[in-house]
């Protein structure tokens, strides 16, 4: 995913309700632009939770839109909502699709010797999970 840019400018944030959760209802997570907020049950992140590493791909997807066209990607996404619903909506079709094709080429050999590791910084983990889809 080279479109998502330095992982370490990436923030990944854990609250109990998610940004803009009035207009996209309950949701796992919300990414906007370079900031992607999970909820606290997704907290903390892990390597090894295939659920959600999903998760966090899925949202990379969409800092990858994001960076793409910053202006005219929150645009489209909310007219897309409107439209055709949050299942539906193109952007939210691209990032299942893509987080679901990087899922099943994500190394099952464990890259990041899970059984070695109690807690691994969100930034490393990032970095874990991009090396197993590059390889």
């Amino acid at each position: 995913m080279p479109g998502v840019g330095g992982v370490r400018r990436i923030k990944i944030q854990c609250c109990d309700v998610v940004p803009l959760e009035w207009l996209l209802g309950r949701a796992n997570a919300v990414t906007l632009w370079r900031s992607v907020y999970l909820r606290n049950r997704f907290c903390p992140l892990g390597p090894c939770d295939r659920r959600r590493v999903a998760l966090l791909v899925h949202e990379l997807v969409h800092v990858e839109q994001f960076r793409n066209s910053p202006v005219l990607f929150p645009l489209k996404y909310l007219f897309n909502l409107i439209l055709h619903g949050y299942w539906n909506n193109p952007a939210e079709i691209e990032a299942r699709v893509r987080a679901r094709n990087l899922i099943e080429s994500y190394s099952l050999e464990d890259p990041c010797h899970c059984a070695e590791v109690d807690t691994i910084p969100v930034t490393e983990i990032i970095e874990i999970v991009m090396r197993g889809f590059s390889a």
